[in-house]
């Protein structure tokens, strides 16, 4: 799998699961879940104060817990196969 569509299938499971969980307007949702991507399930303390005015610091916690989750279960799942 190419990474662009590696990239692509974790963003669209994220999406959908903070979707699901929180009322979070698209763009701002889009928006983080793409960073939160690009940094390692992280969202630094600039991008959460340009934010924190739609979106709480609790669904910014659950997208960064969120994201963190999926990476560490693609890597033991990529670590099983190569042993």
């Amino acid at each position: 799998m190419s990474e662009e569509a590696l990239f692509n299938e974790r963003y669209n499971r994220i999406y959908k699961a903070v979707d699901q969980s929180y009322d979070i307007r698209g763009s701002a949702l889009s928006d983080l879940v793409k960073i939160c991507l690009e940094n390692e399930g992280r969202i630094s303390s600039a991008r959460r104060d340009r934010f924190r005015e739609f979106v709480p610091d609790e669904y910014m916690d659950f997208i960064e817990s969120t994201t963190r989750e999926l990476l560490n279960s693609s890597l033991k799942y990529l670590s099983s196969r190569q042993g």
